[in-house]
C-alpha cells in the first residue's frame, strides 16, 4: 500500500494547508489522547458552527488515485448529542481533481463525508456522497458509545464510468474489542460520464454544524480525534472480506512510536 499522508496530532501543529487566512486553528488535549502526547480536541458551544470559536478546516492533496483509504480515531465526549436536525455535523471530507486545490466542501463535483450521525440518542457513524447537487446517505446500524476511543477505517474505489460499481466500505473497532465491518457496498456511485478521469485528491479535517434556525450546535459538546492516516489500500494483514489490525506497524515519522498500538 502506498501510504499518502499520516498526521498524528503530536506537536499540536497541523501540517495541512488551512482555509483562507486561518492558521493553526485546532485545540488539542494532552490528557485524552489515543496514543502519543496529544490528539486534536473540537468542541463546540451552544449555536456554534465550527468548534473552538474558529474555522478549524484544513486539507491536504495527495497523488490521484481511484483507490482511498483512510484509517483514524475518535472519541465522543459524554456531552455528546449531535445536532437532531436530520444533517451534520460534517467532519471529514474527500474531495476530487476535477475540483482541484481548495474544493468547495458543501458543492463541487464530488465530496464524499465521514462523520456520525445527528440523530439524539442514536450515536452511528455514516457516509454521504454529494455529487452536483445530489446527495445519497450511507448509513450503518452500529451505535457508537460515548467516552470510549473508537478506531474506524474506511475503503473507497471509484466506479467504472455507467456502471454503478464503486466500492465503500467501513470498519470501527471499540477500544479493547473486536472489529466490524458496518458499511459495505460495491453498487457505489461517485463519477458520472462527464467526468470519467475524475479521481480522489485531496481530504479536510472541517468539523461543521450547519445552522438550523439560524443557529448551529444546539448543544455544547466535545469529540476528539487521533492518528490519521491515508492510503491507496487496505492497512491490513490482506485477509478477504475483513479487515483486522495489522501485523507489521508503520513507524512515526517523529519517533519510533507505533501508529497503531494493539487495541
Amino acid at each position: 500500500m502506498s501510504i499518502l499522508l499520516t498526521e498524528t496530532f503530536n506537536d499540536q501543529t497541523l501540517h495541512g494547508e488551512f482555509y483562507d487566512t486561518f492558521t493553526a486553528p485546532t485545540a488539542y488535549s494532552t490528557t485524552e489522547q489515543y496514543s502519543g502526547n496529544s490528539c486534536a480536541k473540537f468542541t463546540w458551544d451552544i449555536n456554534d458552527t465550527e468548534p473552538n470559536g474558529v474555522n478549524t478546516a484544513s486539507r491536504w492533496t495527495f497523488t490521484t488515485t481511484e483507490t482511498i483509504y483512510t484509517s483514524f480515531y475518535w472519541k465522543l465526549n459524554s456531552d455528546w448529542l449531535g445536532t437532531g436536525y436530520g444533517v451534520h455535523p460534517h467532519i471529514i471530507y474527500i474531495t476530487s481533481d476535477v475540483d482541484g486545490d481548495w474544493a468547495n466542501l458543501e458543492g463541487g463535483h464530488l465530496r464524499v463525508y465521514i462523520e456520525v450521525t445527528d440523530t439524539v440518542g442514536n450515536i452511528r457513524p455514516r457516509m454521504i456522497i454529494g455529487r452536483e447537487g445530489a446527495a445519497s446517505w450511507h448509513e450503518t446500524t452500529y451505535n457508537l458509545t460515548r467516552s470510549i476511543w473508537y478506531h474506524f477505517e474506511t475503503y473507497h474505489v471509484m466506479n467504472t464510468i455507467g456502471s454503478s460499481n464503486g466500492i465503500m466500505r467501513m470498519w470501527v473497532t471499540p477500544s479493547g474489542g473486536a472489529t466490524t465491518l458496518v458499511y459495505d457496498s460495491s453498487s457505489v456511485l461517485y463519477r458520472d460520464a462527464d467526468h470519467t478521469g475524475m479521481k480522489f485528491y485531496e481530504i479536510s479535517i472541517g468539523p461543521w454544524i450547519s445552522p438550523s434556525s439560524g443557529v448551529g450546535s444546539p448543544y455544547a459538546q466535545t469529540m476528539w480525534m487521533d492518528e490519521l492516516i491515508i492510503g491507496t489500500e487496505y492497512l491490513s494483514t490482506g485477509r478477504v472480506g475483513s479487515l483486522s489490525m495489522p501485523n507489521s506497524r508503520l513507524c512515526n515519522k517523529t519517533n519510533v512510536r507505533r501508529l497503531h498500538p494493539k487495541l
